[in-house]
């Protein structure tokens, strides 16, 4: 397995990266660092592209918050799985928030806090590498608390657009040039809607918000 690691501070970029080789048990792990967007969009055009991503969301003044992740997955066509590596604390107000966009809208595989406990990471690391979805008690529990849009249908404000988008039986590059957003986004949104609403077609997809919204 090759493995990203993206930080721009490159003491825990790179101790990261040496742990993540020495836990490797079944599949050997390799990892590159980088400590710029630029770099890591490069790193996923090569012809060795990695199969997990840790990326930091504050890389530098320009790449902060959901922005960071936004930006890079519009470069993820291939959709490698990332997991958002965050200094953030969950007690500073709107860090719920920024992670449930990442992990809702944004299609975040895991989310890893730097500060929480080696317990913690101990647990998820591992399941991590194994491609599992993997969320510590203390962010599900942030998550659940944090405000929804809607009460009945669990979707961010974009989700929402790009369901509508659906209702009304819009492609998604229909979609992409309605919203302005990059045909990327538009995928990673309609596969985490699916997700959230447990169907597995555009037209349940439609149904459901119709039923909400009869005016969609």
């Amino acid at each position: 397995m090759r493995v990203l690691v993206v930080d721009d501070h490159p003491i825990i970029c790179d101790a990261l990266a040496r742990y993540l080789e020495g836990m490797a048990d079944e599949e050997q792990v390799s990892t590159i660092s980088v400590h710029t967007l630029g770099d890591a969009v490069a790193a996923l055009e090569s012809d060795t592209p990695p199969d997990l991503v840790f990326l930091d969301l504050n890389i530098d003044q320009q790449n902060v918050g959901p922005a960071t992740l936004r930006r890079f997955q519009e470069s993820n066509r291939n959709l490698i799985p990332v997991v958002v590596f965050t200094g953030l604390s969950l007690d500073a107000p709107g860090t719920a928030e920024i992670l449930r966009e990442c992990y809702n809208e944004l299609n975040a595989h895991s989310i890893l806090l730097k500060g929480a406990n080696l317990t913690i990471m101990f647990r998820g690391l591992p399941r991590i590498l194994h491609r599992e979805r993997w969320l510590s008690d203390d962010i599900i529990s942030a998550l659940l608390r944090a405000p929804s849009t809607n009460s009945a249908i669990d979707l961010t404000p974009r989700q929402w657009d790009v369901a509508r988008g659906i209702a009304a039986g819009l492609r998604n590059k229909e979609i992409a040039q309605k919203l302005e957003l990059s045909d990327g986004n538009v995928r990673q949104m309609v596969s985490a809607i699916y997700k959230r609403l447990g169907v597995h077609s555009r037209i349940a997809v439609g149904n459901a918000v119709r039923k909400l919204v009869p005016s969609s």
